[in-house]
């Protein structure tokens, strides 16, 4: 989950070695798309004790996830991308958001039990994935628009 970090590295220093010679428009935006994505993917593991509380901490780690993952969403929104991507970038948005109420209803499940059916029944890896491939893809089609 969230690990086309690497790939999507490797375009700064592509950018950096090409600079005026490329797009700049699509170097710009690969560029900000990395920084962003660099934000949602430094998340810190939820470090919940067992016990009592245990629950509540894993629905606020959850909650807190959720808001970075429309942080990130937000900061795409934001991005001048090139036109040749729109596409690309509304799908990034629609599974952006479908990750984000995944991890919602996770922090809003109101018992242990609850939260498992919502796990076992949900898509969160799957949008997960789904996540980190769009934005690879969208990282591919910028880098060739150098």
């Amino acid at each position: 989950m969230l690990g086309v970090l690497s790939p999507v590295a490797e375009v700064v220093a592509l950018v950096a070695l090409v600079g005026s010679q490329s797009n700049d428009s699509a170097a710009d935006a690969d560029t900000q798309l990395y920084r962003a994505y660099l934000a949602l993917s430094s998340v810190p593991q939820a470090h919940c004790a067992s016990g009592a509380g245990q629950f509540d901490c894993v629905k606020r780690f959850d909650g807190r996830f959720a808001a970075r993952v429309q942080s990130f969403d937000d900061a795409v929104g934001g991005i001048d991308f090139p036109s040749d991507v729109d596409s690309r970038v509304s799908t990034a948005h629609s599974d952006d958001a479908k990750l984000a109420a995944d991890l919602r209803a996770l922090s809003e499940a109101p018992t242990p039990e609850a939260y498992a059916v919502l796990v076992r029944s949900g898509s969160l890896t799957t949008d997960a994935n789904t996540v980190d491939a769009d934005v690879e893809a969208l990282h591919r089609q910028l880098v060739s628009d150098f």
